[in-house]
């Protein structure tokens, strides 16, 4: 069994902290790329989210912060890797949480974490991301809304350990097969 660090915060651990001093611990297109966001919380989110990633590092593999910062890079899809590192890793940020996943050296796949914040959403506004079973359990659901979101969470997850994020089709990724029981 594969074993994947997971490691969330909330971002109102960095209220009140400088973002200055952070972001120069990052190499400078990523500090750059992330000044770029203009609402305070989002750059919070990507801020933590690769602080939280540097954290993970150190406690697997004893890097220090700075090394793990440095050495975040991102694919052509936009995907995360560290270079230096056999290990496969995964990001995300939305509300109020950041969360990153580090996976076992040299393992054979990739990995993939998703969080998202749960809000009132329309299962039939996803018809091209959910198929007619999936939007009939949301519908069924004693909580539409959560529902929703985590079968969403579940499907970009999945798309990211295969590489290709949501830029495959989700609706290869059927959540139905979760073993939820339906």
């Amino acid at each position: 069994a594969a074993e994947v660090l997971i490691l969330a915060a909330d971002i109102g651990i960095l209220e009140g902290c400088a973002e200055a001093p952070l972001l120069d611990l990052m190499p400078e297109a990523q500090a750059r790329s992330i000044r770029g966001n203009r609402q305070p919380a989002d750059r919070r989110r990507r801020i933590l989210a690769r602080l939280l990633l540097a954290f993970g590092l150190g406690i697997l593999d004893n890097w220090d912060m700075r090394t793990g910062l440095a050495a975040v890079r991102h694919g052509p899809q936009g995907r995360p890797w560290v270079a230096g590192c056999s290990r496969p890793v995964s990001i995300s940020h939305a509300g109020q949480w950041a969360v990153c996943g580090i996976g076992q050296a040299r393992a054979s796949g990739g990995i993939g974490v998703d969080v998202e914040k749960i809000r009132p959403l329309d299962a039939e506004d996803f018809r091209l991301v959910f198929t007619l079973s999936e939007c009939a359990a949301i519908r069924r659901a004693e909580n539409p809304a959560s529902e929703l979101i985590r079968r969403w969470t579940i499907k970009e997850a999945v798309l990211k350990a295969s590489g290709t994020g949501l830029l495959a089709d989700p609706l290869r990724c059927d959540t139905m097969e979760t073993g939820d029981g339906e």
